[in-house]
C-alpha cells in the first residue's frame, strides 16, 4: 500500500531536480546558472538596441541568437528546420515569450558595428526578406550567422566551429553586395 523506499528516494530526487530546473520563486530577475554562465529569463533580461542576445529554450538545445532593436523588441530568424527555410521577423518581447515560454538568455552586448549600425543592418535584412523565406541550415546558415552579420558585419557561427557557410545562404549575397556598393 505504501510506496517502497526506492520509490520514495526516486521521487525525492526528481523533486530536487525539478525544483532546480524550475525555481518556484518568481522574484525578479529569474536566473539559472549552468556551466558558470548565468542566464536570465527573457522576460526579465535588460537589453538595448544593438545588443546580441543568446537564448536557450531548453538546456539540451543549442542557443538561439537574436538582435535587440530596442528594450522590448528583437529581430531574429524563425526557422522551420525540416524544410530548410526560415523567416526574418521582428518580435516584441511579449510575443517572443508567448512563443518560447522557457527562454533563458544572456546579453552579449553590442558588436563591432555599434548599436545603430547593427540595428540598421538588421532592419535592411528584414525589409529585403519581408515575408519571404530564407535558406536555413542549423550548421551552415543559422541564426548566429545572421546576428553576427548584423552586429559585426561578418556572417559566422563560432558555435559550429569551422564548418563553412553554405553557398545557398543569402548572407553571402548580401555581404558581397555591401562590399561592391561600398
Amino acid at each position: 500500500m505504501f510506496p517502497k523506499q526506492n520509490d520514495l528516494c526516486t521521487l525525492l530526487i526528481c523533486l530536487v531536480i525539478i525544483s532546480n530546473c524550475f525555481p518556484l520563486s518568481l522574484s525578479k530577475p529569474r536566473q539559472k546558472c549552468i556551466f558558470k554562465k548565468c542566464l536570465t529569463h527573457i522576460g526579465d533580461l535588460k537589453m538595448e538596441a544593438g545588443d546580441m542576445i543568446s537564448c536557450r529554450h531548453y538546456f539540451l538545445l543549442p542557443y538561439h541568437n537574436l538582435l535587440a532593436t530596442g528594450p522590448n523588441s528583437m529581430i531574429h530568424i524563425v526557422a522551420n528546420k525540416r524544410q530548410s527555410r526560415g523567416y526574418i521577423v521582428e518580435d516584441t518581447r511579449d510575443k517572443y515569450v508567448s512563443r518560447n515560454q522557457e527562454s533563458w538568455c544572456f546579453n552579449e552586448g553590442p558588436g563591432s558595428l555599434g548599436r545603430i549600425g547593427a540595428v540598421n543592418t538588421s532592419r535592411e535584412s528584414l525589409m529585403m526578406f519581408k515575408n519571404k523565406p530564407v535558406y536555413y541550415n542549423l550548421l551552415k546558415c543559422n541564426c548566429q550567422h545572421w546576428v553576427e552579420y548584423w552586429a559585426n558585419g561578418e556572417p559566422k557561427s563560432p558555435s559550429v566551429w569551422k564548418i563553412s557557410i553554405d553557398k545557398r545562404c543569402p548572407l553571402l549575397t548580401i555581404k558581397s553586395n555591401h562590399i561592391l556598393s561600398s
